[in-house]
C-alpha cells in the first residue's frame, strides 16, 4: 500500500487514508472510468467480479449467434460513424433460417460484434439469465449510488 493518499472510494464514500495497488488496477466498463478512482476492498472485489461476469456473458451470446445467426444479411457497411445492416427482408410469416454469421461481409471485429448483438436483448436475457445467477452468486445489488452513477 501507498500511504498517505486522502481520497473517499468511489462506491461507498468511505474514506480512504491509503490508495491500495489493487485499486489501480480496478477494471474499466468505459475507456478511462477507473483512473483516478479509490475503492475499498470489497467494492473493488465486486467491480471485478461483474466485469469478469460481463465478459463472459458477452463471449457466450457472440459465440452462439456466430453458430445460429438468423438475418440475412447482405451488407454490413459504416456512413458517417453509422454502421447500416442490410438484410434480405422475408415475410412476417416465415421461419428465420438459422447458419453461420456470414464472415465475409466485414473484416472489422467491432462491426461484426454489433451484427452478432444487434436486437438481441430479450434472447440474450432467456439464453445468459441462469448463468448470469451462476456466476454472480453470493453478491448482493450494489447501493443506490452505484445504479444511479453507472447510468
Amino acid at each position: 500500500m501507498t500511504p498517505a493518499y486522502f481520497a473517499q472510494c468511489a462506491n461507498c464514500g468511505t474514506d480512504a487514508t491509503t490508495r491500495c495497488v489493487g485499486c489501480m488496477e480496478a477494471p474499466e466498463y468505459q475507456p478511462g472510468d477507473s483512473i483516478g478512482s479509490v475503492y475499498c476492498s470489497r467494492a473493488l472485489q465486486h467491480r471485478k467480479k461483474l466485469f469478469r461476469t460481463a465478459n463472459i456473458l458477452k463471449a457466450a451470446l457472440l459465440t452462439y449467434r456466430e453458430v445460429e445467426y438468423d438475418i440475412d444479411l447482405t451488407k454490413i457497411e459504416l456512413q458517417n460513424e453509422v454502421l447500416y445492416l442490410h438484410q434480405n427482408q422475408r415475410f412476417i410469416s416465415a421461419r428465420a433460417k438459422r447458419g453461420l454469421f456470414p464472415e465475409h461481409l466485414t473484416t472489422n471485429i467491432e462491426h461484426r460484434k454489433a451484427a452478432l448483438a444487434n436486437n438481441q436483448c430479450t434472447m440474450a436475457m432467456a439464453l445468459l439469465g441462469r448463468l448470469t445467477r451462476k456466476l454472480l452468486e453470493g453478491e448482493t445489488a450494489p447501493p443506490p449510488k452505484i445504479i444511479s452513477w453507472i447510468s
